[in-house]
């Protein structure tokens, strides 16, 4: 069935539904902004349960077939939104629909858009009517391949949380999960399945936690067992009673170990890892195995949420670090910067560390924030911003839930606990591969509920090498090495080298590059089969071209030059030759013209001349050979005399020497025989 008609009949199936009386809290990863959204990047706050439901206040005609409520003036603040702030009312899928519809549009599909909007409203939808429930409800849907052309995006899955539960949803309490949409542009394959990846592409995007062993310097019950407590709030900030439990590392079902932070938040929605009870800092660690690309990082806390920490990063496996981001309730008292909130830019955010929600609350951080979002994500100034070989959140100052107790009561001491450490990235490759594979050793942690492990090798295309693709591969180097261009989808593949098929490896030469005007910069290596030059592309130095084959040939260089002299023996053979002149000479030089040799000669006596007139003296003798040979053959070394016997070439006046010449190295009886020859048995 085609778009529209999808289309059409969502919209009449949604006409019938209810104008939903409550504003839905919405903001691009925690700022707000009264208005439609538009940041393919954003996060939704909890949503009553009527307020999914689409508006019938506008159609299917414009921007967006889904009309906001009235943007209220402050609502109490949720998910991690820093208080007091103001934030819009939008329609979760108004701004989805939005996004999609315009990043699809920019890259000149937008049915493709359309299409997956409707995929996923309906999913969603058809989810939510199903369940007939009271409250809030709660939706996790991570959209990661974002689009680098239109080929395709691929959602990797959802959750729906909710009290009470309805045939194809996941059950669970309440207040134990966030609502956030994120869609990511740029790092997403830009390729379908099985695709040549013949644009700039990249392999798809996951959580790299997964696979991996997450590290920290405590875990709840390690050593010995211990007790712990903690209070929710309800929606008028009351104490609700407080759930308490224990914790042993010796029991399964009552440990709570880092490993539970990386298992599937989908299949073991309600498992963390906690913090001993006594400690007041503490570091969560991810190592990795190799670079890879970092896009945003979601923490999903089971206590409150810290009222200080930061995000650190490492991009040479943890020899140095540098922070990402500082998160405090007071920026300038716990780290002396500027908060976000009043300066956009800042190091540090404060909309993240309240305390409320008690459990549930999230930190989210995107690595390419604005202005860096508009990006190359494989530019070198993005690259900087995502490579990572580590991450770590150093957790600084704990906080306890701080609602209204029924009555005068020591609150629980406080701890750290996290549902979820969701670090969203994907293989480093430049943008040249749009699959990768283990790197050599590594072996993946076994996790409840992992199938999918993002690994950091890549597969390389576009005639790139190394594990980042990094590297032009051995024969096509004859321009410099480049990333893809991640926002025209331009592969920039590395060329291949002319070695007419002689080499297996050539190297770029930036001095080649530049005496070419920047056209070829490559310079064969160790050149096989009898061929020398940059390209490979004459015959070594006593080799001769075979015309008969092409230059690609193994074989078109022969082998060395054999000169294979002339010998005096039967009178009857040496007259049958017709020498036209026959000379006493010594070499002076020779002189390689490229097509041809000349032989600098002084003639001491002429033994036999016929139709030109041979002087003693300086001459010129010109071995014929030397064009179609490749070498000069006979054999003429400066210094020596010669006996020389050959044909004048009467038209240019030249005498040559070929193959056919009589050349022996001068001696007086050799001299004397010939004279004889010549006398008697020539004429």
């Amino acid at each position: 069935m085609g778009v529209r008609v999808w289309g059409h009949r969502l919209k009449e199936m949604l006409a019938a539904a209810p104008v939903p009386p409550h504003p839905i809290c919405h903001g691009e990863m925690g700022h707000y902004t009264c208005g439609r959204s538009t940041s393919p990047f954003f996060c939704l706050a909890p949503i009553p349960s009527t307020a999914w439901v689409p508006s019938r206040a506008s159609g299917m005609g414009g921007r967006s077939p889904w009309g906001p409520p009235p943007c209220p003036a402050q609502l109490p603040e949720t998910g991690g939104r820093g208080a007091g702030v103001p934030p819009p009312a939008l329609s979760p899928f108004s701004s989805l629909y939005n996004s999609c519809l315009g990043f699809s549009q920019a890259q000149g599909s937008p049915e493709g858009g359309v299409a997956f909007f409707y995929f996923i409203f309906f999913a969603l939808f058809c989810c939510f009517r199903r369940a007939k429930l009271q409250g809030e409800r709660h939706v996790a849907v991570h959209l990661l391949d974002g689009l680098m052309g239109t080929r395709h995006v691929a959602v990797l899955g959802w959750r729906v949380v909710e009290r009470g539960t309805a045939s194809g949803c996941v059950a669970g309490p309440q207040n134990t999960s966030r609502s956030h949409f994120i869609f990511l542009p740029g790092l997403g394959s830009a390729a379908g399945a099985g695709s040549p990846c013949e644009k700039a592409c990249n392999p798809r995007m996951g959580n790299l936690a997964h696979g991996r062993a997450l590290r920290t310097e405590t875990a709840c019950g390690r050593h010995a067992a211990e007790s712990f407590c903690a209070y929710t709030e309800d929606t008028a900030l009351r104490c609700q009673p407080p759930a308490c439990g224990r914790c042993s590392g010796a029991h399964a079902g009552l440990a709570h170990p880092p490993a539970a932070m990386a298992d599937s938040p989908f299949r073991r929605p309600r498992t963390w890892w906690q913090a001993a009870g006594d400690t007041p800092q503490e570091t969560i660690r991810l190592d990795l195995e190799a670079a890879f690309y970092f896009t945003h990082l979601i923490l999903v806390f089971k206590s409150p949420r810290p009222a200080a920490m930061v995000l650190e990063r490492s991009q040479d496996f943890g020899k140095t670090w540098k922070p990402y981001k500082y998160f405090a309730a007071n920026c300038s008292a716990a780290f002396g910067l500027e908060d976000d909130v009043a300066r956009k830019g800042a190091l540090c955010t404060s909309r993240y560390s309240s305390p409320f929600p008690c459990t549930g609350g999230e930190v989210i951080y995107r690595a390419l924030s604005p202005p860096l979002a508009a990006q190359d994500p494989y530019s070198a100034e993005a690259q900087a911003q995502l490579k990572v070989t580590n991450l770590r959140v150093r957790l600084l100052e704990r906080q306890s839930c701080p609602c209204l107790l029924p009555a005068p009561q020591a609150p629980p001491a406080p701890h750290y606990a996290v549902y979820d450490f969701i670090v969203k990235g994907s293989c480093f490759c430049n943008g040249h591969a749009d699959r990768c594979v283990p790197v050599s050793g590594f072996r993946p942690v076994k996790a409840a509920g992992v199938f999918q492990v993002v690994h950091g090798k890549c597969m390389c295309k576009h005639n790139t090498a190394g594990p980042h693709c990094q590297l032009c591969a051995p024969l096509y180097n004859d321009r410099p090495w480049q990333a893809a261009d991640g926002k025209t989808g331009a592969p920039r593949e590395c060329q291949s080298c002319k070695c007419n098929g002689h080499a297996d490896t050539c190297h770029f030469d930036m001095d080649a590059w530049l005496a070419s005007g920047n056209r070829s910069g490559g310079v064969c290596d160790n050149c096989q089969h009898n061929t020398a030059g940059q390209h490979c592309q004459r015959c070594k130095p006593g080799f001769y071209r075979d015309l008969r084959k092409p230059f690609s040939a193994p074989d078109a260089c022969k082998r060395k030059c054999e000169c294979k002299e002339q010998v005096l023996g039967n009178p009857k053979v040496f007259c049958g030759m017709k020498y036209t002149y026959v000379i006493k000479t010594k070499i002076l030089s020779a002189h390689d013209k490229g097509s041809h040799a000349e032989v600098n000669v002084k003639i001491k006596k002429v033994l036999k001349s016929t139709k030109l007139k041979i002087l003693r003296g300086k001459r010129t003798l010109y071995p014929e050979s030397w064009t179609n040979r490749g070498c000069t053959c006979p054999i003429l070394n400066p210094g020596l005399e010669y006996l020389v016997a050959g044909h004048e070439d009467v038209r240019t006046g030249r005498l040559i020497v070929n193959m056919k010449s009589f050349v022996h190295q001068w001696k007086s009886a050799l001299g004397r025989k010939v004279l004889e020859i010549l006398k008697r048995d020539c004429n």
